[in-house]
């Protein structure tokens, strides 16, 4: 624990933020939202590294639009139904294993 502070501590003030922001929304989601991430964390560990890289970049490039068109994007996105998400995904260049049966 007494390590945790320490590192903690040194950590610049915009990093202790940003970790905060996160603690705050994962505090905000609901117990089944919280299994659901770890499962997906854990099945993005098991990719692998080139994979996660192209992830990591895909997600990056995202970030980088602006707000407006991030938002169209996943309106766009929440609207297809899942055969055409796939469908997509495998003409985008990501590789993304199938979601489960149980989700969309």
């Amino acid at each position: 624990m007494l390590k945790r502070a320490e590192v903690w501590t040194m950590q610049p003030p915009a990093k202790r933020e940003e970790i905060r922001e996160r603690i705050a929304r994962w505090q905000l989601l609901t117990p089944a939202q919280r299994q659901q991430a770890r499962i997906n964390q854990d099945k993005f560990r098991q990719l692998p590294p080139a994979q996660r890289e192209e992830l990591h970049a895909a997600f990056e490039r995202f970030q980088q639009l602006p707000p407006q068109q991030r938002e169209q994007l996943i309106r766009q996105w929440e609207s297809l139904p899942p055969d055409q998400r796939m469908q997509w995904l495998k003409h985008s260049g990501v590789n993304v294993p199938p979601a489960p049966h149980d989700r969309p």
